[in-house]
C-alpha cells in the first residue's frame, strides 16, 4: 500500500512538473521557403495543429539527415490527408551560417540567439530532441531521435 500512494505522488509530483513548464517562444522564421518566413512565430501561431518541435545543429551531418526524415514523414501525412501536423526546427544562432541546410522544405527554421532561452526553458538535453505538442499547445512527449529506429517510430 505504502509503495502504491509513493508511485500516486511521484506521478502526480512529475505531471505537475511537466505541467509548469514553459513550453513558449517567440522567434523568427529564416526559412523563406516557409508560409511563415520572416514572422516571429512560437507553439501559439498553431492552435488547433499538433506541433512537433525538432531541435539540433544546422550544418551537423546526422542533424541534416533528421530533417530530411522528418520532411519524408511530412510529405506521407500530407499524402494520408493529414493536414493538422506542423513540424518546427530550432537551431542556435550561433550555428545560423548553415541554415540553407535545412531550409530545402517547408518547415519554419528558427535560430535561438544567445542565451539560448528556448532551449533552456525546454530543457533540450542533447542534439536531435523531437519535442511534441498537442493541438492545444500542451506538452504530449518528447524523444531524442538520434537512432534511426526513433525516427522510423514517429508515425505511430
Amino acid at each position: 500500500m505504502q509503495s502504491k500512494i509513493l508511485n500516486i505522488f511521484l506521478f502526480t509530483f512529475m505531471y505537475s512538473f511537466t505541467m509548469s513548464q514553459d513550453y513558449t517562444y517567440n522567434l523568427e522564421n529564416i526559412n523563406d521557403s516557409s508560409p511563415f518566413y520572416g514572422v516571429n512565430i512560437g507553439p501559439g501561431n498553431f492552435q488547433g495543429k499538433i506541433t512537433l518541435h525538432y531541435f539540433g545543429k544546422q550544418g551537423w551531418g546526422i542533424c541534416n539527415e533528421r530533417v530530411g526524415s522528418l520532411y519524408q514523414i511530412y510529405q506521407e501525412l500530407q499524402a494520408e490527408g493529414i493536414d493538422n501536423i506542423i513540424f518546427i526546427l530550432i537551431g542556435k544562432s550561433e550555428w545560423a551560417a548553415n541554415n540553407s541546410d535545412w531550409t530545402n522544405n517547408n518547415f519554419p527554421v528558427l535560430a535561438d540567439p544567445p542565451p539560448y532561452d528556448t532551449w533552456s526553458s525546454w530543457e533540450v538535453s542533447s542534439l536531435r530532441e523531437l519535442f511534441f505538442l498537442d493541438s492545444n499547445g500542451n506538452y504530449y512527449t518528447q524523444y531524442n531521435i538520434n537512432p534511426i529506429e526513433q525516427v522510423n517510430n514517429i508515425k505511430n
